[in-house]
């Protein structure tokens, strides 16, 4: 069962480059998308995976992978 709702997750992800970055969010971490599609903006996220970045030229980013909840 919970192998089906982990799948059924999956169906529904999601990867988003933040071009202020937020330190404050980690993996794990639920999120709200908003200023994109109906579908997406109605959906809750659960981020599984970040990169937090600090260039010269970007300056601080921050690179998620979501899925759908």
């Amino acid at each position: 069962n919970s192998e089906r709702n982990r799948l059924a997750r999956a169906a529904a992800t999601m990867s988003f480059t933040l071009a202020l970055g937020d330190a404050r969010i980690g993996a794990n971490t639920s999120v709200t998308v908003t200023g994109c599609k109906s579908e997406i903006n109605k959906r809750a996220w659960r981020v599984t995976s970040v990169r937090h970045e600090l260039d010269g030229q970007r300056g601080f980013t921050t690179a998620l992978e979501m899925e759908g909840v």
